[in-house]
């Protein structure tokens, strides 16, 4: 963790914070919600126990500068719109080393701002309020999405 990094990621972000729209909340609360719902291997979620996860192998270079990379936006947009989650509902994002804190916002705000986050190199986790389902985009590139294992039957039930 670094403290320039700390601070550049909040400056990336200063508009959207000043405005509320995103605040900051305590990543150990996050990581914790994670683990309780989720299976963890090496460190980070064992996706190989999640049934039915979504991947995406973003290993093409994705320059982060100044916008999202399509594929990459259409594979969280599907997944909100296939799962009906809506725009106004309130994630958590956290890095596992990049920067030393979680952030609050509703989805509407994360998918202005997902360019700047993902551009900070470690896993970067993205869940809801209530842990049913996770994104994951790792240092290798990788984005996976899915259901805590004791809610993804509930949940494609309702997909139905």
């Amino acid at each position: 963790m670094s403290d320039g990094l700390n601070d550049e990621i909040l400056h990336e972000l200063s508009s959207p914070i000043a405005t509320g729209d995103i605040s900051i909340f305590e990543e150990d609360l996050i990581y914790d919600a994670i683990k309780d719902n989720f299976p963890i291997g090496m460190g980070r979620i064992d996706w190989s126990k999640v049934k039915q996860h979504k991947y995406l192998n973003c290993s093409c270079n994705c320059d982060f500068d100044h916008s999202l990379p399509k594929e990459i936006g259409n594979f969280f947009l599907t997944f909100f719109r296939d799962f009906k989650i809506d725009e106004n509902s309130t994630v958590y994002v956290m890095n596992d080393d990049a920067y030393s804190f979680a952030f609050r916002m509703p989805i509407r705000i994360l998918m202005n701002v997902l360019h700047i986050i993902l551009s900070y190199p470690q896993h970067t986790y993205i869940i809801p309020e209530d842990s049913h389902w996770c994104f994951q985009y790792t240092w290798e590139q990788d984005l996976y999405c899915g259901f805590a294992p004791k809610y993804s039957q509930e949940m494609l039930e309702l997909k139905e």
